[in-house]
Protein backbone atom coordinates (compact mmCIF):
# COMPACT_ATOMS: atom_id res chain seq x y z
CA UNK A 1 0.00 0.00 0.00
CA UNK A 2 1.04 3.55 -1.19
CA UNK A 3 1.91 5.72 1.88
CA UNK A 4 -0.33 9.05 1.62
CA UNK A 5 1.99 12.14 1.44
CA UNK A 6 0.74 14.86 3.73
CA UNK A 7 1.33 18.47 3.84
CA UNK A 8 2.97 20.42 6.52
CA UNK A 9 1.37 21.59 9.13
CA UNK A 10 0.25 18.00 9.79
CA UNK A 11 -3.51 18.46 11.27
CA UNK A 12 -4.08 17.71 15.01
CA UNK A 13 -5.41 14.51 15.76
CA UNK A 14 -7.53 13.57 18.74
CA UNK A 15 -7.69 9.67 19.53
CA UNK A 16 -10.45 9.26 22.33
CA UNK A 17 -10.65 6.08 23.85
CA UNK A 18 -13.26 5.22 26.67
CA UNK A 19 -12.30 1.94 29.03
CA UNK A 20 -14.56 0.14 31.04
CA UNK A 21 -12.72 -2.74 32.80
CA UNK A 22 -10.75 -3.10 29.29
CA UNK A 23 -7.37 -4.04 31.40
CA UNK A 24 -7.47 -7.31 29.55
CA UNK A 25 -7.49 -5.54 25.57
CA UNK A 26 -6.06 -2.06 26.04
CA UNK A 27 -2.40 -2.71 25.66
CA UNK A 28 -3.25 -4.10 22.83
CA UNK A 29 -5.53 -1.26 21.52
CA UNK A 30 -3.01 1.89 22.81
CA UNK A 31 -0.31 0.04 20.80
CA UNK A 32 -2.08 -0.18 17.37
CA UNK A 33 -2.75 3.91 17.65
CA UNK A 34 1.21 4.28 18.50
CA UNK A 35 2.07 2.34 15.49
CA UNK A 36 0.21 4.52 13.60
CA UNK A 37 3.57 6.32 13.13
CA UNK A 38 1.21 9.78 12.42
CA UNK A 39 3.68 12.38 14.71
CA UNK A 40 0.42 14.97 15.33
CA UNK A 41 -1.29 13.31 17.62
CA UNK A 42 -3.01 13.32 21.28
CA UNK A 43 -4.31 9.87 22.83
CA UNK A 44 -7.21 10.47 25.15
CA UNK A 45 -8.16 7.50 27.51
CA UNK A 46 -11.30 8.30 29.12
CA UNK A 47 -11.54 5.45 32.34
CA UNK A 48 -15.23 5.21 32.77
CA UNK A 49 -15.27 3.95 36.69
CA UNK A 50 -12.91 0.89 35.89
CA UNK A 51 -11.72 -1.13 38.80
CA UNK A 52 -9.48 -3.51 37.04
CA UNK A 53 -6.15 -1.04 36.63
CA UNK A 54 -7.16 -0.38 32.97
CA UNK A 55 -6.17 3.53 34.04
CA UNK A 56 -3.00 2.46 34.91
CA UNK A 57 -2.36 0.44 31.53
CA UNK A 58 -3.19 4.06 29.86
CA UNK A 59 -0.94 6.07 31.91
CA UNK A 60 2.19 3.48 31.20
CA UNK A 61 1.90 4.86 27.67
CA UNK A 62 4.11 7.85 27.25
CA UNK A 63 2.45 10.85 26.06
CA UNK A 64 -1.09 9.40 26.86
CA UNK A 65 -3.46 11.44 28.81
CA UNK A 66 -5.90 9.68 30.87
CA UNK A 67 -9.10 11.21 32.46
CA UNK A 68 -11.07 9.42 34.76
CA UNK A 69 -15.11 9.51 35.99
CA UNK A 70 -17.31 7.37 37.39
CA UNK A 71 -19.10 4.82 35.42
CA UNK A 72 -21.73 6.35 33.05
CA UNK A 73 -21.51 4.34 29.92
CA UNK A 74 -19.37 4.94 26.23
CA UNK A 75 -21.04 7.20 24.88
CA UNK A 76 -20.64 9.80 28.35
CA UNK A 77 -16.96 8.58 28.00
CA UNK A 78 -16.70 9.56 24.57
CA UNK A 79 -18.10 13.43 25.21
CA UNK A 80 -15.64 13.97 28.08
CA UNK A 81 -12.56 12.81 25.86
CA UNK A 82 -14.08 14.75 22.59
CA UNK A 83 -14.64 17.80 25.20
CA UNK A 84 -10.75 17.77 26.04
CA UNK A 85 -9.68 17.35 22.88
CA UNK A 86 -7.34 19.57 20.90
CA UNK A 87 -7.56 18.22 17.60
CA UNK A 88 -8.94 19.69 14.69
CA UNK A 89 -9.77 15.71 13.95
CA UNK A 90 -11.50 13.48 16.09
CA UNK A 91 -10.54 9.87 15.49
CA UNK A 92 -12.55 7.17 18.19
CA UNK A 93 -11.68 3.69 18.89
CA UNK A 94 -13.08 1.09 21.44
CA UNK A 95 -11.05 -0.28 24.10
CA UNK A 96 -10.99 -4.13 22.50
CA UNK A 97 -10.66 -3.39 18.75
CA UNK A 98 -7.39 -2.34 16.98
CA UNK A 99 -6.21 0.28 14.08
CA UNK A 100 -4.22 -1.54 11.01
CA UNK A 101 -0.91 0.14 10.39
CA UNK A 102 -1.43 3.42 8.48
CA UNK A 103 -5.33 3.60 8.79
CA UNK A 104 -5.13 6.92 10.44
CA UNK A 105 -2.92 8.45 7.93
CA UNK A 106 -4.88 7.12 5.06
CA UNK A 107 -7.86 8.75 6.85
CA UNK A 108 -6.51 12.12 7.25
CA UNK A 109 -5.08 12.62 3.45
CA UNK A 110 -8.84 11.72 2.45
CA UNK A 111 -10.44 14.38 5.05
CA UNK A 112 -6.92 16.55 3.65
CA UNK A 113 -7.57 16.12 -0.24
CA UNK A 114 -11.66 16.62 0.07
CA UNK A 115 -12.26 19.86 2.48
CA UNK A 116 -16.43 19.12 1.98
CA UNK A 117 -15.77 15.62 3.50
CA UNK A 118 -16.98 15.39 6.89
CA UNK A 119 -15.82 12.13 8.40
CA UNK A 120 -13.61 9.36 6.73
CA UNK A 121 -14.74 6.29 7.37
CA UNK A 122 -12.63 2.68 6.96
CA UNK A 123 -13.20 -0.53 6.14
CA UNK A 124 -13.75 -3.34 9.16
CA UNK A 125 -12.11 -7.09 9.34
CA UNK A 126 -14.18 -8.29 12.37
CA UNK A 127 -11.98 -11.02 14.08
CA UNK A 128 -13.32 -13.66 16.96
CA UNK A 129 -10.71 -13.95 19.90
CA UNK A 130 -8.71 -17.55 20.18
CA UNK A 131 -11.15 -20.30 20.96
CA UNK A 132 -14.45 -18.19 20.67
CA UNK A 133 -17.02 -19.74 18.78
CA UNK A 134 -18.97 -17.80 16.48
CA UNK A 135 -21.68 -15.98 18.25
CA UNK A 136 -25.53 -16.62 17.12
CA UNK A 137 -25.48 -12.56 16.29
CA UNK A 138 -22.28 -12.34 14.00
CA UNK A 139 -23.00 -13.97 10.34
CA UNK A 140 -20.39 -15.27 8.28
CA UNK A 141 -20.31 -12.34 5.68
CA UNK A 142 -19.74 -10.01 9.25
CA UNK A 143 -16.14 -12.06 9.52
CA UNK A 144 -15.46 -10.59 6.32
CA UNK A 145 -14.52 -7.01 5.04
CA UNK A 146 -17.35 -4.89 6.00
CA UNK A 147 -18.17 -1.08 5.42
CA UNK A 148 -20.04 -1.53 8.81
CA UNK A 149 -20.51 1.89 10.92
CA UNK A 150 -18.47 1.58 13.76
CA UNK A 151 -16.85 4.07 16.69
CA UNK A 152 -13.59 3.15 15.45
CA UNK A 153 -14.00 3.58 11.85
CA UNK A 154 -14.20 7.24 11.93
CA UNK A 155 -12.42 9.71 11.35
CA UNK A 156 -14.39 13.03 12.32
CA UNK A 157 -14.09 17.05 11.40
CA UNK A 158 -14.23 18.17 15.20
CA UNK A 159 -16.77 21.12 13.83
CA UNK A 160 -18.74 18.39 12.72
CA UNK A 161 -19.95 17.63 16.70
CA UNK A 162 -20.92 21.23 16.72
CA UNK A 163 -23.31 20.40 13.82
CA UNK A 164 -24.39 17.04 15.24
CA UNK A 165 -24.10 17.45 18.58
CA UNK A 166 -22.23 14.85 21.01
CA UNK A 167 -23.21 11.11 21.95
CA UNK A 168 -26.23 10.65 23.66
CA UNK A 169 -25.74 8.91 27.01
CA UNK A 170 -29.03 8.17 27.58
CA UNK A 171 -28.84 5.01 25.09
CA UNK A 172 -26.41 2.43 27.06
CA UNK A 173 -25.60 0.37 24.16
CA UNK A 174 -26.51 1.98 21.34
CA UNK A 175 -25.22 6.06 21.24
CA UNK A 176 -22.42 5.06 18.45
CA UNK A 177 -25.82 4.33 16.38
CA UNK A 178 -28.05 7.04 17.48
CA UNK A 179 -25.09 9.41 16.47
CA UNK A 180 -24.65 7.51 12.94
CA UNK A 181 -28.13 7.77 12.25
CA UNK A 182 -28.11 11.85 13.33
CA UNK A 183 -25.34 12.40 11.13
CA UNK A 184 -26.72 10.58 8.38
CA UNK A 185 -30.01 12.50 8.55
CA UNK A 186 -28.32 15.90 8.49
CA UNK A 187 -26.61 14.92 5.43
CA UNK A 188 -22.78 14.28 6.51
CA UNK A 189 -20.91 13.50 3.65
CA UNK A 190 -18.69 10.99 4.18
CA UNK A 191 -16.68 8.19 2.32
CA UNK A 192 -14.06 5.17 3.23
CA UNK A 193 -10.45 5.72 2.78
CA UNK A 194 -8.24 3.51 0.65
CA UNK A 195 -6.13 1.33 2.80
CA UNK A 196 -7.98 2.32 5.79
CA UNK A 197 -9.02 -0.58 8.62
CA UNK A 198 -10.49 -1.27 11.56
CA UNK A 199 -9.60 -4.63 13.58
CA UNK A 200 -12.51 -5.21 15.30
CA UNK A 201 -12.56 -7.80 17.88
CA UNK A 202 -15.55 -10.54 18.95
CA UNK A 203 -15.12 -11.62 22.66
CA UNK A 204 -17.44 -12.83 25.21
CA UNK A 205 -17.36 -9.41 26.92
CA UNK A 206 -18.53 -7.24 24.05
CA UNK A 207 -21.57 -5.06 24.69
CA UNK A 208 -22.67 -6.37 21.17
CA UNK A 209 -24.34 -9.73 24.04
CA UNK A 210 -26.37 -7.31 25.18
CA UNK A 211 -28.96 -7.95 22.10
CA UNK A 212 -31.91 -7.37 24.12
CA UNK A 213 -31.20 -4.15 25.55
CA UNK A 214 -29.27 -2.82 22.22
CA UNK A 215 -32.87 -3.73 20.30
CA UNK A 216 -34.78 -1.93 22.10
CA UNK A 217 -32.42 1.15 22.18
CA UNK A 218 -32.46 0.68 18.09
CA UNK A 219 -36.36 0.81 17.80
CA UNK A 220 -35.82 3.82 19.37
CA UNK A 221 -33.19 5.25 17.70
CA UNK A 222 -35.10 4.46 14.19
CA UNK A 223 -38.11 5.92 15.52
CA UNK A 224 -36.29 9.10 16.30
CA UNK A 225 -34.61 8.97 12.82
CA UNK A 226 -37.93 8.44 11.09
CA UNK A 227 -39.83 11.36 13.00
CA UNK A 228 -36.56 13.73 11.80
CA UNK A 229 -37.42 12.73 8.12
CA UNK A 230 -41.03 13.50 8.68
CA UNK A 231 -39.84 17.01 9.77
CA UNK A 232 -41.87 15.88 13.44
CA UNK A 233 -38.56 17.21 15.38
CA UNK A 234 -37.38 13.99 17.51
CA UNK A 235 -35.03 13.97 20.14
CA UNK A 236 -31.48 14.16 19.00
Amino acid sequence: MTIPTLPEPLPLVSVIIPVYNGSRFLGDALRSVVRQEYPALEIIVVDDGSTDGSAQIATAFAGVRCWSQPNQGPGAARNAGIEQARGEIIALLDQDDEWASGKLRAQVAALVADPGLDLSLSHTRTFLEPGMNRPSWLTEDQLRMTKGFFPGSMAIRREVFARIGLFNPAYRYGSDSDWFFRARDAGLRFAYAEGAWLLRRIHSENQSYHVRQLQKELLEITRQSLRRKRGQGGAS
